[in-house]
C-alpha cells in the first residue's frame, strides 16, 4: 500500500494519503489494523451512502490512528473512521452494494450478486480503488491520550450511550480497558449482539460487586460507577479476581471450541455465566459447562429465546443461580417456574 506520510518523531503525528485498495489489503490482513472497542451500529443503506461519498468525490474527514508495535507488528488502533473502514471493506468484498441516491440503482463491486447483476466495470472498478483517502497517524499513544483525542473530535457532536461510556478515563474505565485488551475471544463473542464489550465488562463488574437482590440497572448507574474518581482498592485482590474469572471464561470458550455451549450467548447469558463462575469458583470445568447449558435451556425456553435483561429474566437467572446444589450435585428444580416478581 502506499502510505504517503512525513515521518516525524515518536508522539508526534504523521498525515498522508491512502488508496481504497490500500485499506482493503490491510484489512484483509488482519494484523494491520484493530478497532477501539467501540462499534457503532449502521444501516447496510447508510454504509452504501458512505460508499457513494467516496465514489462522487466528496469531503470526507481524515481517518484518525494510534499506531503501535506489537511482536515487530505495526498495530493501528482506529480512533475515528472505523465506520468508513467497514464499509469499504464490506463494499470491496461484495457484502453490500452502492445505492444511487437518485435512482435508487445497486451497484456491486465487482462480480453479480444474487439479486442484482449490475456491478462496476473495470474502469470504474480501478478508479474506486485509487480513491485517495486522508490519515494522520499518532505515534506510541497511551489509551488515556487515545481516549483524549477521541472526546476531542466529538465535541459539538451528540454522542451515543456506547461513545459516552468511551470518553470516560476513570481507574475503573482504564481497568475495563485492559480486561478488553487481555480478552480478544470474549471480546469477538460479542460481535454476535449489537452490544459493545466495554458496557457488557462493565455490566459484569458492576452485578458481580453489588449482586442486587432486585433489577435496579439503568445506563445511568453503570455510567456513575464507571464515572467514580477513587483508585480500585475496594479489595486488594479486585484485579486479579476478575483476571482470574476471565481466564475460566477464556479456557471455557477453548475446550468448547467445537460446540455451540458458548456459540451466539446473548448478552445477558455472557453477565450471568460470569456470575456463575465467580459464585462457584471451585468448580470443574465439566460443572461449569453443565450448568451453563441447563441455565441456557432453562432460560431459553421460560422466555421463548427474549433473553434481554429485563426484571423478570434478570430475576429468574438470578435465582438459578443461587439455586444450584453444587455441594451434593442435586439438581435443582429449576424447570418449576419462579417469582419475577
Amino acid at each position: 500500500m502506499a502510505f504517503l506520510f512525513l515521518i516525524r518523531a515518536s508522539k508526534e503525528m504523521k498525515f498522508g494519503e491512502v488508496t481504497t485498495a490500500g485499506f482493503f489489503f490491510d484489512l484483509r490482513k488482519i494484523l494491520i489494523i484493530y478497532y477501539l472497542p467501540i462499534f457503532l451500529i449502521i444501516l447496510e443503506r447508510e454504509q452504501s451512502f458512505l460508499i457513494d461519498t467516496i465514489i462522487e468525490k466528496y469531503y470526507i474527514p481524515p481517518l484518525i490512528f494510534s499506531v503501535h508495535k506489537q511482536n515487530n507488528n505495526l498495530v493501528r488502533v482506529c480512533i475515528d473512521g472505523k465506520q468508513r473502514l467497514i464499509a469499504i471493506k464490506k463494499f470491496m468484498n461484495n457484502e453490500i452494494a452502492h445505492i444511487n441516491p437518485r435512482t435508487g440503482v445497486k451497484t456491486f463491486y465487482k462480480l453479480p450478486s444474487d439479486d442484482c447483476n449490475q456491478f462496476l466495470d473495470d474502469y470504474n472498478r480501478l478508479k474506486f480503488d485509487y480513491s485517495e483517502l486522508e490519515c494522520v497517524e499518532y505515534y506510541d499513544l497511551t489509551l488515556e491520550e487515545e481516549h483524549e483525542i477521541f472526546k476531542r473530535i466529538q465535541l459539538g457532536r451528540k454522542l451515543t450511550i456506547a461513545e459516552k461510556l468511551q470518553t470516560i478515563t476513570t481507574p475503573m474505565a482504564d481497568f475495563i480497558y485492559e480486561l478488553i485488551s487481555l480478552y480478544p475471544e470474549i471480546c469477538s463473542m460479542m460481535s454476535h449482539s449489537k452490544s459493545r464489550p466495554f458496557r457488557l465488562f462493565a455490566h459484569v463488574i458492576f452485578l458481580l460487586e453489588n449482586e442486587p437482590t432486585k433489577f435496579w440497572i439503568s445506563q445511568v448507574i453503570i455510567n456513575e460507577y464507571i464515572n467514580q474518581s477513587q483508585p480500585i482498592i475496594f479489595r486488594n485482590d479486585f484485579k486479579q479476581s476478575y483476571i482470574k474469572l476471565f481466564n475460566k471464561f477464556t479456557n471455557l470458550i477453548e475446550l468448547n471450541e467445537n460446540s455451540d455451549l458458548l456459540d451466539k450467548i446473548t448478552p445477558t447469558e455472557f453477565i450471568f455465566i460470569c456470575w456463575l463462575l465467580k459464585k462457584y469458583n471451585s468448580f470443574t470445568e465439566d460443572e461449569y459447562s453443565y450448568w451453563i447449558d441447563k441455565m441456557k435451556r432453562h432460560t431459553r425456553k421460560k422466555f421463548n429465546h427474549d433473553i434481554r435483561l429485563t426484571p423478570r429474566v434478570y430475576n429468574t437467572l438470578r435465582k438459578f443461580i443461587l439455586n444450584i446444589n453444587y455441594k451434593n450435585g442435586e439438581d435443582c428444580k429449576h424447570e418449576e417456574d419462579v417469582d419475577d416478581e
